[in-house]
């Protein structure tokens, strides 16, 4: 598997998985709405401080993740999207994107990064908090949101 930085042409592909993921779990998509941020993701993304990027296998997209400057705390990456295809999941893909992510955080200058987390039907703007926890994230008092420093995110990154 390779994890990449996403391009234009990549957006067509990444709407399929965000979408096909979001459908999978009851939510339906609004690109005119709050899905938006799907409709340019160069421009929602890397042009806002943040990443887009993919994992491929065999040449093949099989998930994304995209992530940008948190809107109340300019110090803080905020991962916006998670999605891995149907078959390639519970393969590590998921893991990979968010380690990669975070790597890039440390190099950014981000100080934390933010993530929250899912419940069946959601829109997928949020992660599986096991993933969360296995990558060494902790939990915030409301139990929404997991944070992580970057100087511990891009510690870890490389184990």
């Amino acid at each position: 598997m390779q994890i990449r930085a996403a391009n234009k042409q990549d957006e067509p592909i990444i709407r399929t998985i965000i979408f096909q993921a979001m459908e999978e779990n009851g939510a339906t998509a609004d690109i005119e709405g709050r899905d938006s941020d799907l409709k340019n993701v160069e421009h929602n993304y890397f042009w806002y401080d943040g990443l887009c990027i993919v994992a491929e296998r065999d040449g093949q997209i099989i998930g994304v993740l995209a992530a940008r400057r948190n809107e109340k705390d300019e110090n803080t990456l905020e991962i916006m999207r998670l999605a891995v295809t149907p078959g390639a999941r519970k393969r590590g893909a998921a893991r990979a994107l968010v380690k990669t992510m975070l790597f890039f955080a440390g190099n950014m200058e981000y100080k934390q990064v933010r993530a929250g987390v899912s419940e069946r039907g959601e829109d997928l703007k949020r992660i599986d908090p096991l993933i969360l926890k296995k990558l060494g994230f902790t939990q915030e008092a409301d139990g929404t949101f997991w944070t992580m420093t970057a100087q511990s995110a891009s510690c870890s990154s490389g184990s």
